[in-house]
């Protein structure tokens, strides 16, 4: 799926968060977007995946036969991580795996193999007994290792250590394969896995 953005602009009140964004993104594309926090990195995420929508401007999503996907479509065709997207914490990390499985095909079909891939130790206690870095392995480990077209995340590198950034790249590496991949973060460690980064602020 392409991505062609086309002078998107986002306001909130009177203030701009970026303007004139215009940018095509191809299937396949590795993407860093950089800026500071605040400076509008998630909000631009938030408008690729469809949850929002900008002040002024276009975005269009096209198939491999170049055929226009309508907006109510897309969001089955990404996936999304981040800090702020709520999991649910009633079930244990199995449970959540076997629920997931319901709407989107996992990579490994075994979802114990799966499980046993996030590294996480205790996988049979409630996800709201994790920490906040075994949650943000949770999010990552959904995100990448089930069935889309195009991988939003949003500060992967938050609340993990160097050992959870470079579990995060191996997952990369091993489940994106042709896979979109945009990265939005405020650390240059979050963009090891994409070889082009757009800093937000010359948008402003």
């Amino acid at each position: 799926m392409d991505i062609i953005l086309n002078g998107l602009t986002k306001k909130y009140k009177q203030d701009t968060i970026f303007r004139d964004f215009t940018f095509t993104i191809k299937a396949g594309d590795r993407l860093g977007i950089s800026g500071p926090n605040g400076s509008g990195k998630s909000t631009l995420l938030k408008i690729l995946s469809g949850q929002v929508s900008p002040t002024k401007g276009e975005r269009t999503y096209l198939d491999e036969k170049r055929k226009k996907i309508e907006e109510e479509l897309v969001f089955g065709k990404i996936s999304y991580a981040a800090p702020y997207i709520e999991l649910i914490e009633e079930y244990t990390l199995p449970e959540l795996l076997r629920f997931y499985a319901n709407f989107r095909q996992p990579y490994l079909p075994n979802l114990q193999e799966l499980a046993e891939l996030s590294g996480l130790k205790f996988k049979n206690r409630f996800i709201k007994e994790y920490s906040s870095g075994m949650k943000q392995r949770v999010k990552l480990l959904l995100a990448l290792c089930f069935q889309s077209e195009v991988v939003l995340l949003d500060e992967p590198s938050t609340n993990l250590d160097a050992e959870g950034v470079a579990w995060t790249n191996s997952l990369i590496t091993e489940f994106l394969q042709s896979r979109t991949i945009i990265i939005a973060s405020n650390e240059v460690r979050g963009f090891e896995a994409v070889p082009k980064v757009l800093d937000i602020v010359t948008y402003k």
